[in-house]
């Protein structure tokens, strides 16, 4: 399945790791984690999954699972693994904003990004995490748990503004969203936030050269979006 997604095209790929008690999670995917349990798989096999998957995917992964997973393997030596098998993030949904201290000086150590998760609760705190967010953000789409939602009615543009204001960083939108409708609705909305965010820098003034880096350096915009800013800012008549 992991092979089968990078085939088509999947820029990035989120590996769970079982728990006995997946708080973020629906029914579903709760069921899976005791099957998987029941069946014997452990932290152990899931890293040595990830070794062999290593040998021909190239492209980013992240291990999704909890905090105890982490605390009862040894944080260490559970985060020095994620570097050695070649895992770039880990997601940890039970870990608060305020605790990350816990693992963010390992992960910093083992150059493993500590993604951190912004929640529609999460309103006045949405700046400071976005500001020292790493990797990507992970933005609940949705209260709750992971399963099926008829409808995301959360107001993720507002959400989406205010990550924006504070970085550059790109977004993943999960939770709920269970159809390719679903998806192709929030893709939608990640188009129109590329289209606005490549506005907002060609629309810069090109006086003010410190603008050029910051322009060149974001991961919002695609190389040839970038290539355009910097011929706008050739364009621009000098300081």
């Amino acid at each position: 399945a992991v092979r089968a997604a990078v085939e088509n095209g999947a820029d990035l790929i989120e590996l769970g790791i079982p728990f006995s008690d997946p708080t973020a999670e629906g029914p579903v995917i709760q069921g899976a984690n005791l099957r998987a349990l029941n069946g014997g798989i452990t932290t152990d096999k899931i890293f040595d999954f990830v070794r062999e998957l290593r040998q021909d995917v190239k492209i980013p992964m992240v291990f999704m699972t909890y905090a105890n997973v982490v605390f009862s393997y040894d944080a260490e030596r559970f985060i020095s693994t994620c570097k050695e098998i070649g895992i770039d993030g880990l997601i940890l949904p039970d870990l608060p904003y305020e605790e990350k201290d816990e693992f963010l000086p390992l992960c910093h150590t083992y150059g493993i990004d500590l993604i951190s998760l912004i929640a529609p609760t999460s309103e006045n705190r949405i700046a400071m995490i976005a500001k020292e967010a790493e990797g990507f953000l992970y933005i609940v789409s949705s209260l709750g748990v992971t399963g099926m939602r008829n409808e995301i009615k959360t107001d993720l543009a507002s959400i989406v503004n205010v990550v924006r204001q504070n970085t550059d960083i790109p977004c993943a939108i999960g939770f709920g969203i269970s159809t390719p409708e679903q998806a192709k609705k929030m893709m939608e909305k990640k188009e129109r936030e590329r289209r606005d965010y490549f506005k907002f820098w060609t629309d810069k003034d090109w006086s003010d050269k410190k603008n050029y880096d910051m322009a060149l350096n974001t991961s919002v915009l695609s190389p040839d979006e970038c290539a355009r800013i910097l011929l706008c800012a050739i364009d621009a008549p000098s300081a």
